[in-house]
């Protein structure tokens, strides 16, 4: 479970959207009463929706905080699978809840024998309270699953609130986006951008987490001091988890719910209503008054990645929520997002090949404009798909779970490619894939002791065999003589032969780069990745490691200022951790001291329990200098079982022999990390004249 943020502070990054209002709660009243459930800590004062599986209550907590309280019963369900489905959907959404500003944080989840419930932090009040929260027009999918007939507050078919919406008749009701256009009318295109960053940016987190929300609309994002967040998690669930037909018509797109695409299209639709002020039926009509807006021009460019959002056909979308992300960061900067697609079209127009003087014309003066934004003179590499579309379904799926690097989402992938390969036994691209997932992702959660690897050179050599212009399985197969036999000769030729077969990929640059900086020529590294970047300049995880490399070519200030880009990009995001070690190289312990603080304080640690180990760590240091502060990362490092920690901190604190052993263990285990890293962790700088150090280097090959 991620640690949430602290109570009542605004997490760092947040947009500010204008002043929260604190939510006015009625005391009880006879019309509805207490059921006398058991609710841990909390006092329901009124009921505030009721639906086919269960009911949202508004509650104070032992301190006097409102909330909001959903309990599902299992009586209103007619087997235990839903139930337990709705319950586990809870468990998985729960601790992902508090680890991102823009989803509604669940504080608490409780069960009893005969129903369950959560509590979720209350949305700022709405302005009106006489006025409808509902748009009418927002009803179910007719192929969702029943709901009973009641009133417009009525529950998601998932059973959980839609959203947090009490009846008219009570005086609190939620600020959502619904009731911020119903009241105001469209929003200046600024303002829809604004939303757009927030909620993309949650999007984005949901589903690198292997899940999917399945219902976006205006009246499931709710404000909380200010901020949009995505609410009405009712329907979150696995991607690619198809078994019913649900969400609300209008932002269903044609291939249904259940993907990370089938959201941006959702999102698209909701800007679109924000924009314009028309229904999302309507799109993509403008008003006939849109000309005379002070803000056109900007509503012009944000429909351009609306239309892009919003495309009939999935393969025309955006693969991700970050390439949406990245456009409407463009757009915010004021970039032309209609320049940029301008000239990516021009590019796809003259690699079609028009004949004679007139295409040689055409081609030049792309080349002019490509070379203002520093665009590649390179085709695209357009993939093969399968003739058979479950097959492609699966693939596409796989790809999304695939790009978020982790064992979890590389175990789902994995899976995915399956099915692909089961649907189509020929499908040559999934079996691509299906190897890199064996022979490079996820090693420390999903792949520890590499057991995949055998397997992934199989489905690699498999791949090539159907279609030997395949670039992933030449990864797969680098990786596996990096890992398997450290054999980097014959690693280095695969790398480079993928990079020479899909030029434009930025996960052969990746790669390459990656084995680069593991043979230590960081120079070579630096140029690799920075390649992966001009084909994706808006990936957290290549700007990532990026900034990770810098740090092993020692440029430990250009490391500093791209972890800063970093989380602009991805708050709380790894880098942020690794970022005290640079201070630490630099020799900044007092610097490296404040940036746990902030990262501690990011994951939701206590400024009191903060004040206290630091301040401790502090005077330890101004006695004892850095080794205090090696000693007390090396306590860390024993504690959660880290032999490389454990060498690095050893090593750091002049312990040469106790860092030899632990490094000699890492041989022997082949610990992957260990294979990354021994050739630039400039915490090994100590020891690296050691003969030791050699010997080492040379039973991995590596002199």
């Amino acid at each position: 479970m991620q640690p949430q943020p602290a109570e009542g502070k605004t997490p760092p990054n947040v947009l500010q959207f204008g002043p929260a209002r604190e939510p006015f709660i009625p005391i009880p009243d006879q019309s509805a009463k207490d059921p006398g459930l058991e609710i841990h800590d909390h006092e329901l004062l009124r009921r505030a929706g009721r639906g086919a599986y269960g009911e949202v209550w508004l509650a104070r907590n032992a301190l006097g905080t409102s909330r909001a309280i959903k309990i599902v019963y299992r009586k209103n369900f007619e087997d235990s699978r839903p139930f337990e489905r709705e319950f586990a959907g809870i468990q998985k959404f729960e601790p992902i809840s508090r680890s991102h500003p823009g989803l509604v944080n669940i504080l608490h989840v409780g069960r009893r024998e005969d129903y369950f419930y959560y509590v979720m932090e209350l949305a700022d009040a709405a302005e009106d309270p006489n006025s409808e929260t509902r748009n009418p027009k927002e009803a179910r999918s007719p192929k969702s699953e029943p709901v009973a007939p009641s009133d417009d507050t009525q529950d998601s078919a998932s059973a959980l609130p839609s959203p947090l919406a009490p009846r008219p008749s009570d005086l609190y009701r939620p600020r959502t986006l619904r009731e911020d256009l119903r009241q105001n009318g469209r929003l200046p295109a600024e303002r829809c951008v604004e939303i757009g960053l927030a909620l993309t940016s949650a999007l984005a987190h949901l589903h690198r987490h292997g899940l999917v929300h399945r219902d976006v609309k205006p009246s499931n994002i709710i404000f909380v001091q200010g901020a949009p967040k995505l609410a009405d998690i009712g329907l979150v669930t696995e991607a690619g988890d198809s078994r019913s037909i649900v969400g609300t018509e209008g932002y269903l797109p044609p291939d249904g719910p259940g993907t990370p695409q089938a959201d941006i299209f959702a999102l698209g639709k909701v800007l679109y209503e924000a924009a314009t002020g028309l229904d999302r039926r309507e799109f993509p009509d403008f008003p006939p008054e849109i000309r005379a807006w002070p803000d056109a021009t900007q509503a012009f460019e944000l429909n351009e990645i609306l239309v892009k959002a919003c495309a009939k056909d999935s393969a025309n979308r955006y693969r991700s929520a970050e390439g949406m992300l990245g456009e409407l960061q463009l757009l915010q900067k004021g970039k032309s997002i209609r320049r940029a697609r301008q000239i990516e079209g021009g590019w796809r127009l003259a690699w079609r090949g028009a004949a004679g003087l007139a295409a040689t014309a055409a081609i030049l003066n792309f080349v002019l404009l490509a070379s203002r934004v520093r665009q590649p003179l390179i085709a695209p590499h357009v993939e093969k798909p399968s003739t058979n579309e479950l097959a492609n379904h699966f693939y596409v799926l796989g790809k999304e779970h695939f790009q978020v690097f982790d064992g979890t989402n590389m175990a789902v992938a994995a899976d995915l490619f399956n099915r692909a390969i089961q649907a189509d036994t020929n499908f040559a691209q999934a079996y691509g894939y299906l190897a890199c997932t064996y022979s490079w992702g996820g090693f420390e959660e999903w792949n520890r002791n590499l057991e995949f690897l055998p397997r992934g050179k199989e489905v690699a050599d498999k791949a090539l065999a159907l279609d030997r212009s395949l670039a992933e399985p030449h990864l797969a197969l680098g990786f596996y003589y990096v890992m398997r036999e450290w054999n980097w000769s014959e690693a280095e030729k695969h790398f480079k032969h993928a990079c020479l077969l899909n030029p434009t990929s930025p996960f052969c640059h990746l790669s390459y780069g990656e084995f680069l900086k593991m043979v230590g020529r960081t120079a070579e590294a630096l140029d690799e990745v920075n390649k992966a970047r001009s084909f994706d300049a808006h990936s957290w995880i290549i700007n990532g490691r990026l900034a990770y490399i810098l740090r092993e070519a020692r440029q430990f200030t250009n490391a500093l200022d791209q972890i800063e880009r970093v989380q602009a990009m991805e708050p709380g995001s790894e880098v942020s951790d690794f970022e005290q070690t640079i201070f630490c190289a630099l020799g900044r312990f007092d610097d490296a001291i404040e940036a746990e603080r902030a990262f501690r304080i990011h994951r939701g640690d206590s400024q009191q329990t903060l004040d206290r180990e630091l301040g401790e760590l502090k005077r330890a240091m101004e006695s004892e200098g850095p080794k205090a502060y090696w000693r007390r990362e090396l306590e860390k490092a024993k504690k959660e079982n880290s032999i490389y920690d454990q060498a690095c901190c050893y090593a750091q604190y002049g312990d040469t022999e106790a860092a030899f052993a632990c490094l000699d263990k890492l041989v022997k285990a082949r610990y992957v990390w260990f294979t990354f890293m021994v050739k630039t962790e400039w915490m090994f700088d100590p020891l690296r004249d050691k003969p030791h150090f050699r010997e080492i280097l040379q039973t991995m090959h590596l002199e």
